[in-house]
């Protein structure tokens, strides 16, 4: 009894000691015991603090992904996309107005203008710059379709082309003409987005066959923003297309100029704040001689007319620099209608036209050559020891092989005289065009092996054929020397000798463009230079062109000089009369080419002719093709005398 009291006595002793922070202490401990799980509770509990975590840690990825959401988004924003965004900024208070660079002039070798700048209006627009109220946008647009003339879905569609938020112009309408430009010019300051830009627009001389060289102009595509290397291009601008245009385009073209406006929330200017203008292209002088060029054109396009056919071209250039003097492709088309802006109709016939007037025919087109092609087999001929110069082979008319394949068949392969040309050496051969002696010494027969596949065709390669010339004009086809490889790959058959006897004419399946033929000729005449052609002469004034040597053809300079002597002998007393060229004060050198284009009677084979002059120091040179025009004296020649004429009333021999 007396220890029961004790034990009560020190427990209200301790109560009556503790202080406030155990008494806060034993409330906290109070509170986490009724938390606690007792007896039957524990299995309940654990349930509701396994569930609270899922919830917990759900919780924690939500935020965890809306973090990396909102951090990538910024960085995008930021990073990423920040020029574009900078720019939609920058694009509610500063206002840029272009001022298109005028393109440089083109003018021939004596200073006439062949291109030059006129002034035209276009309509562009910067789709984000547009009123973001689509009531007041659309009434802006129903505004300006009524002033170009464009009906207002159609321009909607225009305008919005590349996205409503799109920074940068997009062209609306081009070729605007003067009072609609004005009257743009009226609503203009009050409507946001549209601009009105002066832009110099080409025009070319279209008299002279000058389309295939000088090209034109058209406006650029997102393709050609792509490859562009200079970065400075814009959806608005315009940009060779062809020719001369394409090939120095960046000489040409200049650099674009700016003023930036600060404004306000209305569009009104507030403050300059920057300007540079315009740089305008180089003027550039090209090789040609717009004399020589002009009467080429007239003279092919006459014989045309006689020889009753529809296409034609003619290369004139310097055997001592490789400089083109003229170059025509008919029938051309007219460059001002691509400057004006050529309708899609007007494309397509060009583009559908049998005659292909957009195809430069003088470098882009391959044709067989017919005898043009001797004076080459001869040199080869005479190199090889094939021949000597009095190697006398009898022209009866025909050649007779015999099949190796079918015993007791021959093939007989005919001269143009059926009767026969009679006893024929290597300067009277050329001068005749004897089929007979060039089939001999280009495949061999009787007791005169000839060159043989490989080496004839070894030798057509080394006078430049089958491969590009290098011109400063683009689209130029390389055209093809056949071998025996070539012809099984494509056509599954072996080489036939006969194949060889073709090809040593002009005929069968080798290729030349007028171009070529008339260098491998100009090799000739020039003592064994086979030249690289040209078209560029000056940039501003600084002499760019010059004389490049792309190889000496592997002749000796005495069988030169036998086959400089046959060409002569062509129009002296060979196949050509000398008084198709009396107006032409020099001697003159050449060779005529009839080229068989089909088997059947009703093609007309091509007429060629290539000469140059003087004999002794040749100063001109040129080739002219008549396409299916019969005869290369009688048509192709006569063109060639003109243009020499020309020339030589002005350059003196």
């Amino acid at each position: 009894m007396i220890r029961k009291e004790k034990n009560i006595k020190l427990a209200h002793d301790e109560i009556k000691v503790k202080t406030p922070k155990s008494i806060m202490n034993d409330r906290v401990f109070g509170w986490f015991s009724m938390l606690e799980p007792s007896g039957d509770d524990i299995g309940q509990h654990y349930i509701h603090s396994k569930t609270s975590n899922r919830l917990v840690l759900a919780m924690l990825i939500f935020v965890l992904l809306l973090f990396i959401s909102i951090t990538t988004r910024l960085f995008y924003m930021q990073v990423l996309a920040g020029e574009r965004y900078l720019e939609l900024a920058n694009g509610n208070r500063v206002r840029e107005s272009i001022s298109y660079a005028p393109r440089g002039r083109i003018l021939d070798r004596k200073g006439k203008v062949l291109a030059e700048n006129t002034a035209t209006f276009q309509l562009s627009v910067i789709p984000y710059l547009l009123e973001s109220d689509e009531k007041n946008r659309d009434d802006i647009l129903n505004n300006v379709s009524s002033i170009i003339n464009i009906d207002a879905g159609k321009l909607k569609e225009i305008v919005f082309s590349k996205g409503e938020e799109y920074p940068l112009p997009v062209l609306v309408k081009e070729n605007l003409d003067h009072e609609t430009a004005i009257a743009l010019e009226q609503i203009i300051p009050r409507t946001k987005g549209f601009t009105v830009d002066s832009v110099p627009s080409r025009s070319y001389v279209a008299d002279a066959g000058l389309a295939h060289i000088l090209g034109y102009t058209g406006r650029v595509s997102e393709d050609d923003i792509k490859v562009d290397k200079t970065s400075r291009l814009l959806a608005t601008d315009f940009i060779g297309k062809a020719g001369i245009e394409k090939q120095y385009d960046e000489v040409l073209r200049g650099d674009n100029g700016f003023e930036r406006t600060e404004v306000d929330s209305l569009g009104r200017p507030v403050r300059f704040l920057a300007q540079k203008p315009a740089s305008k292209g180089s003027d550039i002088i090209l090789t040609i001689d717009y004399d020589v060029q002009v009467r080429l054109e007239r003279e092919i396009l006459a014989q045309m007319q006689k020889s009753k056919t529809t296409k034609g071209a003619g290369v004139v250039l310097s055997p001592e620099t490789g400089e083109i003097l003229a170059m025509v492709s008919i029938p051309y088309y007219d460059n001002n209608l691509f400057a004006r802006g050529i309708s899609e109709k007007e494309f397509s016939d060009l583009v559908n036209s049998p005659n292909q007037p957009l195809l430069n025919k003088a470098i882009g087109e391959g044709y067989t050559t017919g005898s043009t092609i001797k004076p080459v087999v001869a040199s080869a001929a005479l190199q090889e020891k094939v021949v000597t110069p009095e190697t006398v082979i009898v022209d009866r008319g025909q050649i007779s092989v015999t099949s190796v394949y079918q015993p007791g068949a021959a093939f007989i392969f005919r001269g143009w005289r059926p009767g026969g040309l009679g006893p024929m050496n290597v300067r009277s051969a050329i001068a005749m065009s004897s089929n007979i002696y060039f089939y001999t010494v280009g495949g061999g027969h009787e007791n005169i092996q000839g060159l043989g596949v490989d080496r004839l065709t070894s030798y057509y390669r080394k006078f430049g054929l089958g491969e590009l010339s290098g011109i400063d004009l683009p689209d130029e086809f390389a055209g093809r020397v056949p071998d025996s490889a070539w012809k099984e790959q494509n056509k599954g058959e072996p080489w036939y000798v006969g194949d060889t006897y073709n090809i040593s004419i002009g005929q069968g399946d080798i290729l030349v463009t007028p171009l070529q033929l008339t260098l491998a000729d100009m090799s000739i005449a020039n003592g064994g230079y086979l030249l690289q052609p040209y078209v560029l002469k000056s940039i501003d004034g600084v002499e760019v062109g010059k004389r490049v040597v792309r190889r000496e053809v592997p002749i000796d300079k005495g069988n030169i000089k036998i086959v400089q002597e046959g060409m002569r002998q062509v129009v002296t007393n060979g196949t050509t009369c000398e008084c198709i060229f009396k107006s032409v004060p020099v001697k003159v050198a050449g060779k005529s080419g009839t080229a068989e284009t089909s088997t059947g009677d009703k093609t007309k084979p091509h007429a060629w002719f290539t000469a140059y002059a003087p004999y002794d120091k040749p100063k001109i040179m040129a080739t002219v093709l008549i396409e299916q025009g019969s005869g290369g004296s009688q048509y192709s020649a006569p063109a060639i005398a003109g243009a020499m004429e020309t020339y030589f009333a002005k350059y003196s021999p």
